[in-house]
C-alpha cells in the first residue's frame, strides 16, 4: 500500500482534510468490515452493452467483507465467485471503505452535509 498522493490520487477538493498517514489509514481499515470493490469487465460478453457503433462493457462494483493483514486486504468470497475470479486474474481494482460519522442538518437543504472517513485503495 502506498501512502502518498500520486497522479490518480491527487485530492482536488478539501485538500486539508486528506491524509496519507499509514496509522490513520490502518485505523479506518481496521474499524470497518465492508468494502466496495470496483473493476472493469472488458471482454466479458455477459457485461457487453449492445451498441452497433462500438462494444462497451458495464463496470462492476461488488461489496463484501474484508480484513486487513499487514499491508494486504483479504476479501470474503467463494473461490469460484465473479469477484474472486477477477481478483485472481490480476486485473486492476479500486477498493472503497468508509464509515459515516454523522449527518449535518441545516435549515436549508443546500447546507446539509455528512461527516465521514474513507479510504480508497488501488491495486
Amino acid at each position: 500500500i502506498m501512502f502518498k498522493a500520486e497522479r490518480h490520487t491527487k485530492i482536488l477538493r478539501g485538500v486539508k482534510r486528506a491524509v496519507f498517514d499509514r496509522e490513520q489509514v490502518y485505523a479506518i481499515l481496521d474499524e470497518n468490515l465492508i468494502a466496495s470493490i470496483s473493476f472493469s469487465n472488458d471482454g466479458d460478453p455477459k457485461f457487453l452493452v449492445h451498441d452497433d457503433s462500438k462494444p462497451e462493457y458495464y463496470p462492476t462494483v461488488l461489496s463484501t467483507g474484508y480484513v486487513r493483514d499487514g499491508d494486504s486486504l483479504l476479501f470474503h468470497g467463494k473461490s469460484s465467485s465473479l469477484l474472486q475470479r477477477r481478483l485472481a486474474s490480476g486485473i486492476p481494482i479500486c477498493v472503497s471503505i468508509f464509515s459515516l460519522d454523522g449527518l449535518v442538518c441545516a435549515k436549508t437543504p443546500m447546507h446539509h452535509s455528512v461527516n465521514y472517513h474513507a479510504v480508497i485503495v488501488y491495486g
